[in-house]
């Protein structure tokens, strides 16, 4: 079982991503955080084994909160999530936009729902 630990500042999508994740046999969502610190600190208590992390959060950005979850926590995949760019930037596989639900970036690269 893989365990998800969501990060968006949006109460309706944390919410929604977490039943989503929910409804997937393989998955586990063990929290969902509104900004960097919250993370850190479930993190600290729950070490999910990938962190879906908006960019565009109060504080602390998705970007800065990324590379400290990959400091502390090594092998953690964390998966990034904004409405801007409305296109996946070059380069960067982990880039999830939030308002693209198309088979190319569901799942985040790395998750992968079994049948």
């Amino acid at each position: 079982m893989t365990s998800v630990l969501v990060v968006e500042d949006q109460q309706v999508l944390a919410s929604a991503l977490e039943i989503a994740i929910g409804t997937q046999p393989d998955l586990d969502c063990v929290g969902t955080a509104a900004t960097v610190d919250d993370a850190l600190a479930q993190m600290a208590e729950r070490r999910a084994d990938v962190v879906l992390m908006d960019i565009q959060l109060p504080g602390t950005d998705g970007i800065e909160g990324t590379r400290r979850i990959s400091a502390d926590y090594p092998g953690r995949r964390a998966p990034r999530r904004s409405v801007w760019p409305p296109q996946r930037p070059q380069g960067q596989p982990d880039f999830w936009p939030k308002m693209d639900h198309s088979p190319t970036y569901w799942p985040p690269s790395g998750i992968r729902c079994r049948a």
